[in-house]
């Protein structure tokens, strides 16, 4: 699934490439993550993307490529798969639904392990945030090393990256419950194990 979300990896992958392109060059480089604090529905929610909307249908997201099902190219069960659906449901935008080899009232869905790894990450982050800060960085022992990373970027420091990186997590969990509850509404003899 998501290594807790995709920031997770990315800010401190950025970070060493910043570090290798410096060292090589000699020179002061910089990448600059504009979406870095944003939930990826957040980011499907962005306006400039309504000006594109027509070609979703054209992306691909999907962890099973290339998958050989006959114009579905997307299995529509996959984390990947999922966090897009979650993502642009988040956005109101429209799914072509139609590309995936599996419905979201598919009861299949059930049964697949990826759908069960989000619900439990979610409830996770909820569950730990609720805690409080503490609880929920000792369970999440990778989130210091972004604020370690990151913190130097930010006026604030360490306790602005904390902040920050709670926020996201509590907002991308709220949206994944909000899908998931939508999709169990939507077809109500599913039965999901949050």
């Amino acid at each position: 699934t998501l290594s807790l979300h995709d920031a997770l990896p990315i800010s401190v992958t950025l970070n060493l490439m910043e570090a290798f392109i410096t060292g090589v060059t000699e020179a002061p480089f910089a990448i600059e993550n504009l979406g870095l604090w944003l939930t990826k529905g957040e980011l499907c929610a962005m306006p400039a993307l309504a000006q594109v909307s027509a070609l979703i249908k054209e992306t691909f997201t999907c962890d099973g490529f290339p998958n050989r099902v006959e114009d579905k190219p997307q299995c529509g069960r996959c984390t990947s798969c999922l966090l897009r659906r979650q993502a642009l449901f988040h956005a109101g935008v429209a799914d072509p639904g139609d590309h995936y080899v599996y419905d979201l009232g598919d009861r299949a869905l059930d049964h697949a392990a990826p759908w069960h790894a989000m619900s439990a990450q979610a409830h996770a982050l909820q569950h730990w945030q609720k805690k409080g800060e503490a609880m929920f960085h000792r369970h999440f022992p990778q989130l210091q090393e972004c604020v370690e990373v990151l913190a130097p970027r930010l006026g604030g420091g360490k306790q602005e990256a904390t902040r920050r990186f709670d926020a996201l997590y509590a907002r991308y969990a709220a949206e994944w419950q909000r899908f998931s509850t939508q999709r169990a509404l939507a077809e109500p003899e599913t039965v999901l194990a949050l």
